[in-house]
C-alpha cells in the first residue's frame, strides 16, 4: 500500500510529542519481536524521535520479512539435508558392516559344515543358532 505523497510531512506537523514517543516505543517493541538487530532498531527510533518519518518509511523498502524467511528456510533445508546425508551414511555404513559380518559368519559356518565339522562345533565357533546352522547344512 502506498501512502499519500505528503503523508510523512503531515505526520511530522500533526503528531503531538507524547504520541511520537508512543509511536517510537511501539515500533521499537515490534522490531525487537521480529528480531531486527539492535543497531537498526536504534536508527529507526532515532528517526522517529527526530520526526523524520519519510526516512522511516524509506528504511522499510529494504526490509523484506518474507524474503528473509524464505532464505532462512532454504538455508535450513540445505543444512538439514547435509546433516541427514551424513547420518544416513553412518547408519548405512553400520548396516552394511553388520550385513557383511553376518554373511561372513554364515560363509564360515557353511565351509565348516562342508569340511565335515559337526553342528555343535559350528554353533560354538560362529555364535549362530542351531536353526541357522541346520538351514545352512541343507543348502
Amino acid at each position: 500500500m502506498l501512502l499519500p505523497e505528503n503523508y510523512a510531512e503531515n505526520l511530522k506537523l500533526h503528531i503531538p510529542s507524547n504520541l511520537n514517543k508512543l509511536l517510537a516505543d511501539i515500533i521499537n517493541e515490534l522490531l525487537k519481536r521480529i528480531n531486527v538487530p539492535q543497531n537498526e532498531i536504534e536508527k529507526i527510533t532515532e528517526i522517529i524521535y527526530q520526526r523524520r518519518y519519510h526516512d522511516m518509511f524509506a528504511w522499510t523498502r529494504n526490509y523484506d520479512v518474507q524474503e528473509t524467511r524464505r532464505i532462512a528456510e532454504e538455508k535450513g533445508e540445505k543444512r538439514g539435508e547435509k546433516i541427514g546425508e551424513k547420518r544416513g551414511e553412518k547408519i548405512g555404513e553400520k548396516r552394511g558392516e553388520k550385513i557383511g559380518e553376518e554373511k561372513g559368519i554364515k560363509m564360515v559356518a557353511k565351509n565348516l559344515l562342508q569340511m565335515g565339522e559337526d553342528i555343535v562345533k559350528v554353533i560354538k565357533a560362529t555364535g549362530l543358532s542351531e536353526e541357522e546352522v541346520l538351514e545352512l547344512s541343507t543348502q
